[in-house]
C-alpha cells in the first residue's frame, strides 16, 4: 500500500508484522505512526 506522511511518499509494505519502506526515511514510522493488523 503507498502512504503518505511528513510530506514523504513511500511505499509500506507489512511483512511478518514488519513495517518496512522502500526509502530509508525513518520519520514515516514517527509520522505516520503505522500499526499492523
Amino acid at each position: 500500500m503507498s502512504v503518505k506522511g511528513g510530506g514523504l511518499d513511500s511505499e509500506c509494505r507489512i511483512v511478518s508484522g514488519k513495517h518496512k519502506f522502500s526509502t530509508l526515511s525513518t520519520d514515516c514510522f514517527s509520522e505516520l505512526e503505522v500499526k499492523p493488523i
